[in-house]
Formats: structure tokens, sequence, C-alpha cells
């Protein structure tokens, strides 16, 4: 269980890091933009590869 949290703290740094201090730079460099839209792509992708894990381990362990 200690992996999956640790695995939902990165992810959510990982989601933070990209919202933070980047409202008023974003809209003047476009680089920037495209970069923050990759990175919430992506932690929406491990996200929901996460949580499909922790349903499998959760599932492995009731049925056990």
């Amino acid at each position: 269980m200690r992996k999956f949290l640790v695995m939902l703290l990165a992810i959510t740094l990982l989601y933070a890091l990209s919202k933070v201090n980047t409202r008023g730079r974003r809209s003047s460099f476009p680089l920037l933009k495209r970069i923050n839209e990759a990175v919430n792509i992506l932690v929406w992708i491990l996200l929901a590869v996460y949580f499909a894990a922790f349903l499998r381990w959760l599932w492995t362990e009731v049925v056990r």
C-alpha cells in the first residue's frame, strides 16, 4: 500500500509543479503552454494507470 501512496504523491507533485507560477508566463511563451499541456496529459495518464493498478492490487487482496 505504501508504494501506491508514494506514487500518488509523486503524481500530485508533478501536477502541482506544472501549475505553479505559470499563469502569467504561459500567455507570453507558447512553448511553456505546450509543455504544460503535455505534462497535464502525462499526469492524467499516469493517474489512470495508477488507479487501475491500485484496483487490481485491491482485487487480489480481497480475493485471497
